[in-house]
């Protein structure tokens, strides 16, 4: 679920696709009581960001498989912003024309 509706809907006014991608074990850290240590606050159970790198990569393949699109911004919120930037420091930007980090946690 896209937890910002009036971005989705600004986006949708603008004529502009918004896929979501939403990871494994979003609200696992809750259920089992991983606050005490930050690096699995968000949602990555190994701490390494990396474990998404796959996730990421299927996303981009069924964005490009839905359409012929001219640019893909990436767009992340939160514990989304180290996810992608992990991505994007082990694969380089050139699958995206740019990229918007809504209040990025980048700091342990």
């Amino acid at each position: 679920a896209f937890f910002h509706p009036h971005v989705g809907s600004l986006l949708a006014e603008l004529g502009i696709d918004l896929y979501v991608l939403n990871y494994r074990r979003v609200g696992e850290c809750r259920r089992f009581n991983l606050f005490d240590n930050p690096m699995r606050n968000s949602h990555c159970s190994s701490g390494d960001f990396a474990e998404y790198h796959a996730d990421v990569r299927q996303a981009l393949e069924f964005v490009r498989s839905q359409d012929n699109y001219g640019q893909i911004i990436g767009y992340s919120h939160s514990t989304g912003s180290p996810v992608l930037l992990d991505y994007l420091m082990a694969h380089g930007d050139s699958e995206f024309s740019g990229f918007v980090f809504n209040s990025p946690f980048l700091d342990w």
